[in-house]
């Protein structure tokens, strides 16, 4: 099946898209005292929860909405793909050290699109 990516800040029908879509891949700033940069996989399992610990940064009503969907029973599998934030502030520019970080989040991307997900 087709690949389809949707900014999630801004688009109003996320809810429907996300509940139509068979796996979500979120890519997001994720605190989990690591060296900034540090990459995270998060599985819906292990971490939809996002405990204090470890938390997507940026789009907490986004990421209510996949759990509202996932307590319902008919949600998408669910994985995060998080980069440990260098600061934390409003803006479109990454920090040299998250920016580093890129090529191997597009690499997992990539990697979980080709092979599936997996539920830990």
């Amino acid at each position: 099946d087709g690949v389809v990516v949707i900014d999630a800040g801004t688009d109003p029908d996320v809810a429907f898209d996300v509940e139509r879509a068979d796996r979500v891949i979120v890519v997001d700033a994720a605190r989990g005292g690591e060296a900034p940069g540090t990459v995270y996989r998060l599985s819906q399992d292990a971490d939809l929860a996002l405990d204090e610990g470890r938390r997507a940064c940026h789009d907490v009503g986004f990421l209510q909405t996949l759990r509202d969907i996932a307590a319902e029973g008919c949600g998408p599998e669910v994985v995060v793909i998080g980069v440990e934030p260098n600061v934390l502030e409003w803006g479109f520019d990454l920090s040299p050290i998250v920016g580093a970080s890129v090529p191997r989040v597009v690499e997992i991307v990539q990697q979980e699109i080709r092979q599936g997900f997996r539920r830990d």
